[in-house]
């Protein structure tokens, strides 16, 4: 996996060479971030409006040689998330998509982690195959099929209160 100032500055080359941002306006990012995580780098283009999400994930492409995937808004199969436990995938940064014959395709942050298949490996026995995907469009997804919805969340404080009263007859 490449340290983040590798990253940094490579991303960095490919806006220049895209013609997507300016020498001058790049060194002043980068500045902007030595001391700061690689997934910040990539919020931080795209809250400023200095790159699209398009541009930034065909950038990521180029970057780690694998296709790229925009997470926001797709529906990732039940199945293949249930497998896999919801703080590794967060942590990893990393949501399975759909299985492919033999290959289970995975979208992740950082295509390039060594630990990936190793961690992976742990609860399936698919071969596997990397897309490159924005991290919170990643954890957005992962969120939003492991957090309870607000009428789950109702159902189950009503469900409560029927046995709390079952429990209770005389109260």
């Amino acid at each position: 996996m490449a340290n983040k100032k590798d990253f940094v500055q490579k991303l960095s080359d490919l806006l220049l060479e895209l013609g997507i941002m300016t020498e001058l306006s790049l060194k002043q990012v980068q500045k902007e971030f030595e001391g700061v995580a690689q997934e910040n780098f990539e919020d931080f283009l795209l809250e400023e409006g200095l790159v699209s999400r398009s541009d930034l994930l065909k950038i990521l492409s180029m970057y780690y040689e694998v296709p790229a995937f925009d997470a926001r808004g797709v529906f990732f199969d039940t199945v293949y998330l249930r497998k896999f436990p919801k703080g590794m995938l967060h942590r990893l940064g990393v949501i399975p998509y759909s299985p492919d014959e033999n290959m289970l395709i995975v979208i992740v942050a950082q295509p390039d982690d060594s630990d990936l298949p190793l961690e992976l490996g742990k609860f399936i026995s698919y071969d596997l195959r990397f897309k490159v995907g924005l991290r919170r469009a990643i954890g957005d997804a992962i969120s939003e099929y492991y957090d309870e919805s607000d009428t789950e969340g109702l159902a189950k404080k009503e469900d409560q209160e029927i046995s709390d009263e079952d429990a209770n007859p005389l109260s």
